[in-house]
């Protein structure tokens, strides 16, 4: 396990799934708005970091969850 692939990708197609199979446009949203809070705050994984650190897939995840909890605190 390498730790190494973006989960960007797929989180997207689940806020897609939402607004457009599931009519959940506010989950939509919410999902959206977490993966630019968290590319805006610099995390990425090491395929679109550039200049950034790159962190692990695990990371990506965590800091995705953590981002959706504050935004729904």
């Amino acid at each position: 396990r390498k730790g190494i692939a973006n989960p960007l990708g797929a989180v997207w197609s689940l806020a897609m799934a939402m607004r457009y199979s599931f009519d959940r446009e506010d989950d939509a949203t919410l999902i959206e708005n977490a993966m630019r809070a968290v590319l805006k705050d610099g995390v990425r994984t090491a395929d679109i970091a550039g200049d950034y650190k790159p962190v692990s897939t695990e990371q990506m995840g965590d800091a995705l969850l953590a981002k959706l909890v504050e935004l729904t605190a």
